[in-house]
């Protein structure tokens, strides 16, 4: 079992179960210092975590979690979610090549998901 539980630390695996039982979608640093009050026992857990490919990291201080049931961490967050949990109250829409897709106006899959705002302007890769 290569990427499974035995490469958990007893921290990792508390963070984990405890944000799945707490159906948390979005894993803030926030969040994590509440479980782990010493901060750079919080960053180490987020840090490994993000190594062992068991977090995506959004933003600084944001990660989607990967499930513990994923079969080999195959496993990648619907862009619509990523893309509300990035954007958060800002006011946005998905646009473009994208909704040409999902309405069926086009056959092609985009690579590139376009969220427009009024407030973030860059090029974020997930």
């Amino acid at each position: 079992m290569k990427n499974g539980y035995k490469n958990l630390s007893k921290n990792e695996l508390y963070l984990i179960s405890r944000a799945e039982f707490e159906k948390q979608k979005l894993i803030t640093t926030q969040f994590v210092q509440k479980l782990f009050p010493d901060k750079n026992k919080a960053s180490r857990v987020l840090v490994f975590l993000t190594q062992k490919g068991r977090l995506i990291r959004i933003e600084k201080g944001k990660y989607v979690l990967v499930p513990i049931k994923a079969p080999n961490q195959q496993w990648m967050p619907n862009e619509f979610v990523v893309a509300d949990l990035w954007m958060g109250d800002i006011p946005y829409y998905i646009g473009y090549f994208t909704m040409y897709n999902y309405w069926g106006f086009t056959e092609q899959i985009p690579r590139t998901i376009f969220v427009l705002n009024t407030a973030k302007s860059c090029k974020k890769e997930i």
